[in-house]
């Protein structure tokens, strides 16, 4: 999903702020790098390895792949919009 929210208002963007906190503090601010291609190799690693190795327990313990895949079966996205109305009451889902 794409937002676009003002300048210098994290508020209106929370979760995404969430996620790159977590990400930066799991992946980030516990390594140096000595050059950029490092850093970028490392990012791309990261990344995958974020989407794919890591459950995610607002995702109900999937990882963000899995899930993904998951939301492609009827039952299992239907149970999901449905168990997160309340959370969710501001989103629009595309069918």
């Amino acid at each position: 999903m794409q937002e676009t929210t003002h300048p210098s208002t994290p508020e209106q963007n929370g979760h995404m702020e969430s996620c790159f906190g977590r990400f930066k503090e799991d992946y980030i601010y516990s390594r140096e790098f000595k050059t950029y291609d490092e850093f970028r190799l490392y990012i791309d690693w990261a990344v995958k390895d974020y989407n794919t190795q890591r459950p995610h327990s607002s995702l109900g313990y999937l990882t963000p792949e899995e899930f993904e895949s998951r939301m492609l079966e009827p039952g299992f996205r239907n149970s999901w919009i449905e168990k997160e109305k309340g959370r969710l009451k501001d989103y629009v889902v595309l069918e």
